[in-house]
């Protein structure tokens, strides 16, 4: 069972290549990652007088290889975006939000490739194909946009931040960003006394 685990990310390794699978990042050197129940608890505290937030379709933006899906999440008393559609729980949207868990079903998890995945009734194989047959391919994302009203923040604690933080390898095409040794003499200098070293994001 776990050989056969290892092989299936074997194969999914070469056709989930996109910015959205990959540990590297486009952004900078530093990731806070925090599960998204967490965050929308966080908001609906702070904004939302600890009612539920809404969800809507904010926007589809295509670029020249990447389709990205923004998902908006206000206060319930906010009418600015009154004229945009909920964020439904159908088979066919690319994303909703259930249970306390975002679910995504992308229809590109890859950008341009050379594989073929062969099924058989006994085998799984990744043919590699020529530059002729090169498919091409647009990935999608998608993006959660918090409204946080009059320029304010949404906080959290220090320490939890720097629970979350882990440094990423520079992404292409990316900012330069800072090596893994300056960036840890930068977190200690801000979280000094921290008992966890800077991990990287592998």
């Amino acid at each position: 069972m776990e050989e056969q685990l290892q092989m299936q990310q074997g194969f999914l390794e070469k056709f989930t290549t996109s910015p959205a699978f990959l540990k590297t990042s486009r952004l900078g050197s530093y990731r806070f990652t925090f599960p998204l129940e967490e965050l929308l608890e966080a908001y609906s505290k702070q904004f939302c007088s600890g009612d539920k937030p809404v969800m809507k379709v904010f926007k589809t933006s295509l670029y020249i290889q990447e389709v990205n899906y923004v998902v908006l999440v206000h206060s319930p008393d906010q009418d600015q975006f009154s004229d945009y559609p909920l964020l439904k729980d159908q088979p066919d949207t690319v994303c909703t939000y259930r249970d306390g868990c975002f679910i995504w079903r992308p229809e590109a998890m890859s950008e341009t490739h050379r594989y073929e995945l062969i099924v058989g009734p006994d085998q799984m194989e990744v043919k590699e194909l020529s530059r002729s047959q090169t498919e091409l391919y647009v990935w999608d994302n998608v993006s959660i946009a918090l409204h946080v009203p009059n320029k304010q923040v949404l906080h959290f604690d220090a320490g939890r931040l720097r629970e979350n933080l882990k440094f990423c390898s520079e992404g292409y095409p990316g900012l330069h960003g800072a090596t893994f040794p300056t960036a840890e003499e930068l977190v200690n200098e801000l979280w000094p006394g921290h008992p966890s070293p800077l991990e990287k994001d592998e």
